[in-house]
């Protein structure tokens, strides 16, 4: 659990969690909340994945990538991530020389950027032709999402709710748990976010 975090605010620290620049590596399973700047953000080489984690009040973007001189590897994967509130955008990807950067399976629920930007404050760079994306619900409103108690920070979903069953086949990717550790596929399809029903 990251909480608080960077309350110096200083520039080029301000991030919940940073994966280096040179870095190939799975982030997953972790709870951030409210900081000054990004809540994920990640300068690796290519072929990173971003997946199960919540992200709420991000100081900036909830999820930041930019492979800054990488052209190989598969490309970035953001899977099953739940971001809510960020204070720009939900997910930023500067990475158009990668192939098959992928955003799928993400809840994003009212990027402060949005009235400057529109859908675009959603998932930045989603024009971008070597994407691809799908199965995510962007909402300006959190209880479209049907959580169970989001004021408490239980961003369970209700059997109500419409990211259950609707996720995109993540069965290639290898991870089998959710962001509570239950099993990630718990009904005749997977659901969208980082929790499973």
């Amino acid at each position: 659990m990251i909480e608080d975090y960077a309350t110096k605010n200083q520039l080029t620290q301000q991030t919940g969690i940073e994966i280096g620049d040179g870095s190939v590596a799975d982030c997953y399973g972790n709870f951030i909340n409210k900081g000054t700047g990004d809540g994920i953000a990640c300068f690796g080489i290519g072929s990173n994945v971003i997946h199960d984690n919540m992200i709420i009040k991000a100081g900036q973007n909830g999820i930041f990538c930019d492979a800054r001189s990488a052209t190989n590897g598969d490309g970035l994967k953001v899977l099953n991530n739940t971001i809510v509130n960020p204070a720009k955008t939900g997910v930023s990807i500067y990475t158009s020389l990668l192939p098959h950067n992928t955003c799928v399976n993400n809840i994003i629920v009212n990027p402060g950027f949005y009235g400057e930007w529109k859908d675009d404050a959603f998932v930045n760079d989603k024009n971008n032709p070597l994407y691809k994306m799908s199965n995510n619900i962007m909402t300006l409103k959190i209880g479209d999402v049907k959580f169970v108690n989001p004021k408490k920070n239980n961003f369970r979903l209700q059997r109500s709710s419409p990211a259950v069953d609707q996720g995109f086949d993540v069965s290639s990717y290898d991870f089998d748990l959710d962001f509570y550790k239950s099993n990630r596929k718990n009904g005749s399809a997977y659901d969208i976010g980082a929790s499973e029903f």
